[in-house]
This record gives structure tokens, C-alpha cells and sequence, in this order.
């Protein structure tokens, strides 16, 4: 296992890293999953590390919060970064090369705590900024996706926002389609959330719940599910998702569904937290999203196993599948969004109801299962429903996944590269302007010596 103990919130956004600044869960303590596809902190590789690698071989965590493998297997293991270079991701090779590069150089060690910081102790302009920006983000989604028709293209035109406050994204949709209605779930204030920023006119059209995400009974059959008293985990401590999004009948499905949710570090709970919230998002948008509807993921690190495995999940059940590498605020980092388009008409969207089930399922044991009955984190094999590692990884069985993820990553993967060396050119001019000379890892690093 991964022994040190550091605080990871998931106040669903707050984090510098992606900004997405939406909130809705709690946070967990003590080893993160490596596994999770959601933006955790710059593309670590976050789970309980398997017991087989000490914690000199299996990784430390540097000043940006970015777990760095001291061998070659360990990243081997969780990433699919050798078959995509294989198979033409120059731009993934380089940006590999970049960044370790880029780990070398002590002046950025600062930056990084400084944006930690910032983030995690956001004052009210901030949050106000943060708002603006996001409100900018999403609409370098849509013109990339056209994911939100203007209000003469549709009729009525609901939406769901998972983490949505300060509300940057809910606002673009509400000023850009007159019609739209949206409803939002957002995490507390006084458990670290952060408030709506919603201009008033727009309330009118936007219900907001505020609720720990992860707090809702998502279970197979929440009516006769069995939950751990001895833990004090029982029924009466989750919530009804009816209560605030009705039963999922066809009335109250929604045209699309954002699943903005990422971690803060300042609560002390749960470790798997931030496993059992990219569940309850997928679960509840897959349960509530009309036929041929849109989800709009942030994800984190195309070339993780988990998340191409993630990838693959929407692959198989949409009608087609899109990434964006928003440049406003997620340049530097790994961070990007999947936009699904036609759920439920992909060649294996009639299965939607057999892979929300195992889902559940998944959830159930991320909840009360493990060796004590309290939970456990997410690992690969859990998303074997969808494709197993092994197949993953074999590229005659799946070459042409791995050419579309190639494909997918292009601009992700080009649009850190931008920022990354933006960022480096940046904090060298304003080193060498102090009278210092560049870091050893920089010096030739500004000269594109790679």
C-alpha cells in the first residue's frame, strides 16, 4: 500500500489543477486510487498502490501533488503510454519527455504549491473569477461539440449539472438557450462547497440542491440494500436522488448531463471518496439521461488505463465520442472533457441498462464492501465489464481502439504541450529577470533541448 498519509477534499472543483470549480462531495485521507479517470491533481497515478511495490519503488509525491513512479513498471502497469506511442501519439511522447523535464526544475515546485494554495483557500473575487472563467470553458466546449442548441433550434431543453457551483457552465447554457431549464447539485458551503455566483434572472430557471453527492443511496435496490450498522453506515444515513431529481421515468430525463466533479484538499474522511463520486456520476447520469441525450465529462490523463477504459464505456454505448482541451484554464495539466453525443445509439447502447446495473454494483462495494465491510477503493478490474486490461493492452484485439484514443488525445496532449511550454518560458524569464540563473532542469530545457 501506499503508506503516506496526505488530505485529499473533493470539493468537485476547487482544484487549481482543472478549475472546474464545481463542488458536491467530501474528502477523503490516507491513499488515493490511482485508478480513477476524474481530474484528481495533475495527472497522478492515484490509488492504493499494490502491496508488491514498497514505497521507494512505487511512487512519491512531489510539491505539485503529482505521484511521480521511481520505475518504469509501475507506470507500465497503469498506463497505456508505450501501445499509444506504438501506435503514432508522437505528441504523447513528447509531452512525456516535457514533463519529466519539467519535473527537474525547482522554481516550478513553488508555482504549483502557490496554485494549491490559492485554490484551497478561495476568497469571494476568486470565486467570482473562477465563474467568469468557467462560463469561458464551457464555451470553448461547445463551439469545439456543438453541444447546446440555441434556443430557436429545440423546444424545451433540460440539464443537469453534478457540481455546479460557483455555476460558470449552468450559466453559459442558461444565457446561450432561452428555453433551458437546469437543475444543479452542489456540495454544502458549510462542508467546504463553494456558493452559487447565478445571476438572479437565471435562478428562475435553475433549481439548486445543496448535497454531498456521494451521501445518495445508489445501490442495486436501495429499498432492501444491506448496509453496515456496525460502522454506523446505515439507511438513514444516504439520501433519495427522487427527492431532488424525481423517479427516472421519461419525464424527468435530461437532454444533457455534466459531470464536473473533482477534489479539494482540505477535509478528513474517507479515503475512497473520490472513487465512490466518479461512480455516483456515472451511475446518476446514466439513469437519468434521455435517449440520444449528452453527458460532458472532465476527465484527467487520456492515456491512464482507467480512464481509457472510461472512455471506451461511453465509446460503445454513444453514438460517437469527442474530447476538449479547453485553453482558458486547463492548459498546464492533464485535465480535459468528453463530450458523449447520443446515448444509448452506440453499437452497444443496448446494454445501457445492463452497465448502469453494474454500476450499482460497483458502487455497493466501493460503499460497504472490502475486508471490514466499510469500503474499498476502485481498481482496473472493476470496469473488466467494458474491456479488460489485458485487452486493452493487446493491440490486435484492440487496435482500433487504441488509433481512436490516439485520435481523442491529439489536441489534449498538443494543448498541454502549449501550456506546459508557455509556463516553462514564463517562470524562466521571471527567474533569470530576478537575477537568478535558470534551474539545471531548465536551463536547456527553454532551448526545446529534449
Amino acid at each position: 500500500m501506499f503508506n503516506e498519509s496526505y488530505k485529499l477534499d473533493h470539493n468537485l472543483g476547487a482544484v487549481i489543477e482543472g478549475l472546474s470549480i464545481s463542488t458536491a462531495t467530501v474528502a477523503p485521507r490516507g491513499p488515493k486510487s490511482p485508478v480513477s479517470p476524474i481530474d484528481h491533481d495533475s495527472g497522478s497515478e492515484t490509488q492504493a498502490f499494490p502491496s508488491s511495490f514498497s514505497d521507494t519503488q512505487s511512487a512519491s509525491r512531489d510539491e505539485r501533488g503529482q505521484a511521480q513512479a521511481s520505475n518504469d513498471t509501475f507506470n507500465r502497469m497503469w498506463k497505456l503510454s508505450d501501445q499509444l506511442i506504438a501506435r503514432g501519439a508522437s505528441d504523447l511522447e513528447y509531452l512525456l519527455k516535457l514533463k519529466k523535464k519539467g519535473w527537474q526544475d525547482e522554481n516550478l515546485d513553488n508555482y504549483f504549491a502557490q496554485e494549491r494554495h490559492v485554490a484551497d483557500n478561495a476568497s469571494a473575487e476568486l470565486n467570482s473569477n473562477w465563474y467568469r472563467k468557467m462560463q469561458k470553458v464551457f464555451g470553448e466546449i461547445d463551439r469545439a461539440t456543438e453541444c447546446i442548441p440555441r434556443s430557436q433550434e429545440a423546444g424545451s431543453f433540460r440539464f443537469l449539472d453534478l457540481g455546479c457551483c460557483p455555476g460558470g457552465f449552468s450559466s453559459y447554457i442558461l444565457k446561450k438557450n432561452k428555453n433551458a431549464t437546469g437543475v444543479g447539485i452542489s456540495l454544502p458551503v458549510d462542508q467546504g462547497g463553494y456558493d452559487s455566483a447565478l445571476e438572479e434572472g437565471l435562478l428562475e430557471r435553475f433549481t439548486l440542491h445543496f448535497v454531498n453527492l456521494t451521501k445518495y443511496n445508489l445501490a442495486v435496490d436501495p429499498a432492501t440494500a444491506t448496509f453496515n450498522s456496525s460502522t454506523g453506515t446505515t439507511g438513514s444515513a444516504f439520501l433519495r436522488l427522487e427527492d431532488q431529481l424525481g423517479a427516472s421515468g421519461p419525464s424527468k430525463k435530461f437532454d444533457l448531463i455534466l459531470l464536473g466533479c473533482s477534489h479539494v484538499r482540505k477535509n478528513d474522511d474517507i479515503r475512497w471518496e473520490v472513487d465512490q463520486l466518479l461512480l455516483s456520476q456515472l451511475v446518476i447520469a446514466l439513469g437519468y439521461i434521455r435517449p440520444g441525450g449528452k453527458i460532458v465529462m472532465k476527465m484527467s490523463i487520456m492515456e491512464r488505463i482507467l480512464t481509457s477504459k472510461t472512455i471506451r464505456f461511453f465509446d460503445l454505448l454513444c453514438e460517437r465520442v469527442e474530447t476538449v482541451k479547453p485553453l482558458t484554464m486547463h492548459a498546464k495539466r492533464g485535465s480535459f472533457y468528453l463530450v458523449a453525443h447520443g446515448v444509448g445509439r452506440g453499437v452497444e447502447g443496448h446494454r445501457q441498462e445492463e452497465f448502469l446495473t453494474k454500476l450499482k454494483e460497483i458502487w455497493e462495494e466501493l460503499t460497504f464492501g472490502g475486508q471490514d465491510g466499510t469500503g474499498r477503493f476502485l481498481n482496473l478490474e472493476d470496469f473488466d465489464f467494458v474491456v479488460t486490461t489485458e485487452e486493452l493492452k493487446d493491440s490486435e484485439r484492440s487496435g482500433e481502439f487504441l488509433d481512436k484514443l490516439v485520435e481523442l488525445g491529439r489536441k489534449v496532449w498538443q494543448g498541454q504541450i502549449k501550456g506546459l511550454e508557455g509556463l516553462f518560458r514564463a517562470e524562466n524569464a521571471k527567474h533569470t529577470d530576478r537575477g537568478r540563473r535558470p534551474s539545471r532542469g531548465g536551463r536547456g530545457f527553454w532551448r526545446g533541448e529534449i
